[in-house]
């Protein structure tokens, strides 16, 4: 099994409580490329991670302690450093992780006779924050309109959203679309989907209106380009006529919430976590079906899932899925 090679700063001398926390830290590392951890064999991937937090922690120290050594770390330091941490904008759940490395640090200090008490053990991590609140179809109204209504990017920004939230779209079901699984006429998408037993997904008007002002934009965005350097089939395309990847699309629909949330108090001052990427936008279709009184059975169908429940009469043909559609969906 490959393991991780200690620092190269690694201790010559007997450790002691004088010792730099930097030598502490290098001679912990190579107990743990040993496999002789309190806790026992350590994946080598979480021997990088402890290794990569703990030098984190011994630079901090430098700015809160003049000579910081292995013996002369309190729990008050600890404490700082999580609180460095959380205004840094670090997750609680990244928090914790750097804590158990440093009780495991600590750990070893105490069994190597170095320190007779761990001062991360009594440490707890900042609670994790609250989840959201769901997006309200107000509030979905206004992330719509925060794209720019003169530029290709902006364009094509509004005609991803409103697809991601008019279609209930997967991240990967949205970028996977091409030029040839559009019905505007009908208003819906012909997605490719592993598992849905719907292959057509409705889209709604204001999502049809989007679709076709990006089509004109994208036609003359491409026009000049060389067709061989572009992704001819795709619909959401990049300026330069590439395939949009998923990195970039979770930008563009994290920036938004962003600015909305910003706009309207924030998640700051909540304490809340923020809202993440495409799915806030599929989460936000289904919830506001089901409250407008479509089926949860059908509302799963049109988003592609294997629903446990049956719809209560489920539909014979793409207009009356089409119909139902419009007489739920905000965006219809």
């Amino acid at each position: 099994m490959r393991t991780n090679q200690p620092p190269s700063d690694a201790p010559t001398r007997p450790l002691n409580s004088r010792s730099a926390t930097e030598v502490g830290v290098a001679a912990y590392a190579t107990e743990l490329a040993a496999g002789i951890d309190l806790a026992g064999q350590v994946l080598p991937r979480t021997q990088q991670a402890y290794v990569t937090d703990l030098s984190q922690f011994a630079k901090y120290l430098h700015t809160r302690i003049a000579g910081p050594t292995v013996g002369n770390v309190t729990a008050d330091d600890v404490i700082a450093f999580c609180e460095h941490l959380l205004v840094q904008g670090r997750q609680p759940r990244t928090i914790a992780r750097k804590l158990a490395a440093l009780r495991a640090f600590f750990g070893f200090l105490q069994k190597s006779g170095i320190r007779s008490d761990n001062p991360a053990k009594s440490v707890r991590p900042p609670e994790p924050a609250a989840d959201p609140p769901p997006l309200s179809a107000q509030q979905v109204r206004a992330l719509l309109h925060l794209p720019e209504a003169d530029s290709f990017t902006g364009i094509r920004n509004r005609a991803m959203l409103e697809l991601l939230y008019g279609a209930g779209l997967r991240l990967d079901e949205l970028l996977a679309l091409n030029l040839s699984h559009l019905d505007l006429d009908g208003e819906g998408l012909r997605v490719q989907r592993a598992n849905g037993p719907l292959p057509f997904a409705p889209i709604g008007e204001p999502g049809t209106v989007a679709l076709r002002r990006y089509l004109l934009q994208r036609a003359e965005a491409l026009v000049d380009r060389e067709m061989s350097e572009v992704d001819v089939g795709a619909l959401f395309v990049s300026a330069r006529g590439r395939r949009l990847r998923p990195r970039t699309l979770q930008r563009v629909v994290e920036r938004y919430l962003r600015i909305l949330d910003r706009a309207q108090g924030g998640w700051e001052r909540e304490r809340t976590r923020r809202r993440h990427g495409a799915g806030t936008l599929r989460s936000a279709c289904e919830r506001h079906l089901v409250e407008a009184g479509a089926d949860p059975g059908l509302v799963a169908m049109l988003l592609g899932r294997r629903s446990v429940r049956v719809p209560e009469q489920a539909p014979s043909s793409t207009a009356e899925l089409l119909a139902r559609y419009q007489s739920a969906h905000p965006r219809a």
